[in-house]
């Protein structure tokens, strides 16, 4: 998307107050940047709401549920239903409680290498 075409677009009347700001920082980005925020928009507007609750949860494991369902496009109770997202929260729990242990033996390591090395 050039420049021009970004200009067309927020010439074009719409009732959302942030689209002019939206075009104004895409059109203020460098073309490697905005190409890439603009194939990321496809691919999400592409994936069904339940594979983006999972992706954004995925991705940013400790966004609150009501976060989730606001990157959706859906309410906090849409989320709940899911099951599939459902079935991916303790999972997630399950991979948080085992990077913490793995955080905890690093710990533990360290406290005891004295600095002596053989080798």
């Amino acid at each position: 998307m050039t420049n021009a075409h970004l200009r067309d677009s927020a010439s074009v009347k719409c009732d959302d107050p942030i689209f002019p700001l939206v075009i104004a920082a895409l059109e203020a980005m460098p073309r490697q940047d905005r190409n890439a925020v603009l194939a990321f928009l496809d691919f999400w507007r592409d994936l069904p709401r339940e594979d983006r609750a999972l992706f954004a949860k995925s991705v940013r494991p400790d966004l609150s549920d009501e976060e989730v369902a606001r990157l959706c496009g859906v309410t906090r109770r849409t989320v709940y239903r899911w099951p599939r997202y459902r079935d991916f929260k303790p999972r997630l729990a399950s991979f948080k409680a085992t990077k913490r242990q793995n955080r905890c033996c690093e710990d533990d390591i360290d406290a005891f290498d004295d600095g002596d090395r053989d080798g």
